[in-house]
Order: C-alpha cells, then sequence, then structure tokens
C-alpha cells in the first residue's frame, strides 16, 4: 500500500478526483492536529495522479477560527469591494458581509416568504453608531462560500413588515417622583418609531392594565400614557411573561420588550418560569438601586440591562433614541426563490 500525506486544519471537507475510482482513495481521521493520510491502495493510482481540494467547514467554527477562514474566502461585495466584517448564521447556512471598515453587521432575523429568504440586518460602527448601508457595501453568501443575488431596502420602507414593541412602564408608588419624566420619555420614545412599528402598552403595580386592545400605531395618544400614574405595589413578572405571551405569534418579526422599573416586588411566579416563557429580546432600563435585586433578577431575564443615573430624563430618552435609530437602520434583503423546474 503506498501513502500520499497532505496538512490541513482538522475541520475540513475533502474534495477527491482520482482515476480509476474514487471508492479506492481513503480519507483517515488525522492521528495529530493538522495531518490528514491519504491513502491509495495501488501504485497505479499514484502514478495517474489524483488531485482534492480542502474547504473549511465553517458550521464547525467558532470565534477567532471562524473569523480567520471567513477572511480567507476573500468574499466580495456586489461592487466587487471586499468585505471587512461578516455575520454568520449557522441554521441557515448564511454569510452577510459588509464592505465598511469596522463596523459590525449582525443578522437579526431570516424567514421564508412566498418571494423566497428575507434576512433583516443592521450594522453599527466601533463607537456604537447605527450605520446606513448601500447594496453595494453588502454581500450574500452560502456556507460554502457561493454567491447569492438579492435586493435590499430599508425596513421602514418595506412592505409587509413590522417591529412588535411591548413598553413595560411600572407605576408603584416608588415610581411617583420620576413618572413624569417616564411618560415623556415613552411618548418621545413611540413619536420617533418608523410607521411600520407596532406598540402595546402595559403599566403595573401589584396588577397591571393594558392601555390598548392591542398591537396599534406607535402613537403615544392612542396607548393613553398620560393616563399612567404612580401607586400601590410591584409585581413585574407576571406581565413580563404577559408581554412574552402576546408577542409569540410574532415569531417571523422583529419584537422587544422595553422595561421600565425600579424595582421586582413579589410574585406568585419564580425567575425559571419567566425565562422558560421567553419569547422575545429584553431591555430594562433599572431606575432602582442596583443591588436591591436588578441585578439578581431582572439581569439575568435582560438581553441589555441599563442602570440609570442622576439624570433620568436625559438619559432614558437618549437610551430610547438609540432603540428607535436601531430600528430605523435595518435593511430588509431579499434572496429570491430558484426558478422550480
Amino acid at each position: 500500500m503506498s501513502r500520499w500525506h497532505c496538512t490541513a486544519t482538522l475541520l475540513t471537507t475533502m474534495s477527491l478526483a482520482a482515476w480509476p475510482s474514487l471508492a479506492q482513495i481513503v480519507v483517515r481521521e488525522p492521528a495529530s492536529k493538522g495531518s490528514i493520510n491519504i491513502e491509495a491502495h495501488n501504485k497505479e493510482q499514484l502514478a495517474k495522479g489524483f488531485s482534492f481540494s480542502v474547504r473549511p467547514d465553517l458550521s464547525q467554527l467558532e470565534g477567532a477560527a471562524l473569523e480567520e477562514q471567513l477572511s480567507r474566502l476573500k468574499l466580495k461585495s456586489k461592487s466587487g469591494t471586499p468585505l471587512m466584517s461578516f455575520s454568520v448564521d449557522k441554521a441557515h447556512e448564511m454569510i452577510v458581509g459588509t464592505t465598511v471598515d469596522k463596523a459590525k453587521v449582525a443578522i437579526n432575523l431570516i424567514r421564508n416568504t412566498d418571494k423566497g429568504t428575507e434576512l433583516i440586518i443592521g450594522a453599527r460602527d466601533a463607537d456604537g453608531t447605527f450605520r446606513a448601508l448601500s447594496s453595494e457595501q453588502v454581500g450574500v453568501f452560502t456556507l460554502k462560500g457561493s454567491h447569492l443575488g438579492f435586493s435590499m431596502q430599508r425596513f421602514e420602507h418595506a412592505t409587509g413588515h413590522h417591529a412588535y414593541f411591548v413598553i413595560l412602564v411600572d407605576r408603584s408608588g416608588s415610581m411617583k417622583s420620576v413618572m413624569a419624566a417616564v411618560r415623556d420619555a415613552a411618548r418621545s420614545f413611540m413619536a420617533a418609531l418608523p410607521k411600520n412599528a407596532r406598540c402595546r402598552v402595559i403599566s403595573f403595580n401589584h396588577a397591571f392594565i393594558h392601555h390598548s386592545s392591542g398591537f396599534d400605531a406607535c402613537n403615544p395618544k392612542q396607548h393613553h400614557i398620560d393616563q399612567i400614574t404612580a401607586g400601590g405595589g410591584t409585581d413585574i413578572y407576571t406581565p413580563l411573561v404577559a408581554a412574552y405571551d402576546e408577542l409569540r405569534p410574532a415569531s417571523d418579526s422583529l419584537r422587544a420588550v422595553l422595561v421600565i422599573t425600579d424595582g421586582i416586588g413579589s410574585s406568585k411566579l419564580t425567575k425559571a418560569q419567566v425565562i422558560a416563557r421567553k419569547s422575545a429580546p429584553t431591555h430594562v432600563y433599572w431606575l432602582g438601586d442596583y443591588r436591591d435585586g436588578g441585578e439578581r433578577h431582572l439581569a439575568p431575564i435582560a438581553d441589555t440591562f441599563i442602570l440609570g443615573e442622576q439624570n433620568l430624563k436625559g438619559m432614558l430618552e437618549n437610551y430610547l433614541k438609540q432603540m428607535s435609530e436601531q430600528l430605523k437602520h435595518q435593511y430588509v434583503i431579499t434572496i429570491p426563490k430558484k426558478p422550480s423546474n
């Protein structure tokens, strides 16, 4: 038996072309990192020759190793410019990249429609500023590096797309001194959202109330923000689970829960039960003492947990403005279906 040695990474897929038969070429598992043995069963095979190619199996890579392999693929945008940063969705076997240096691109949603596959993406600069993109600055590929044709438009102009927000406002007695500032910030946030956003406002103390009959345009007057007044105790888990239940049907849309509160209070529900029911990204703006339950009870549930400071009105409004700006800088990419034979 003759043996041919080659060196490659462990996480590779090998494709061989050999004569007279591929079946007579065997790829052995490497005995040590970086070494792959290929065995030929007779000298004639080696005399006639064979060739092989090695490509990384991106679905098996993480972190720096994944970034290194993506850079080696030398992927380019529609305009032929090299892509500088990437987002990989392994479940859907897709790569999205942008030519913008030092910007971080993210795939926020993927769904299949009658038109084809739709992705919602966004990008931000190193300082956190959300970035405007054009289709010429973007490339979409399979995990094997094959280019996918696509069209792209801003999310706020995309027909058939909505973003759903549940705004949970604590109206317990301890919120009395800040309630006016919270109402102002909530109004500003809703007014700044694009027209295809849909809101539902829930205020809570020891019980909770809906301020509209369902998800509706994010008009503060329609959601009766001015009627939120402080008083009573606190149960945050029950309305939070109610918010998750209401957002669950919107699983193929952008959605989020925004919580403004200063305390946890008591509830029949446990933190584990709330986590089990979670159906949407959750953003908490915490106005209470950080040591008074916020870190222990809400931070593990939240995707972002912001500790409010002295300038409540300025900080809260700025935080909510960033959230509305993020939505305005989302883009819908459509990869059309291949024609059926």
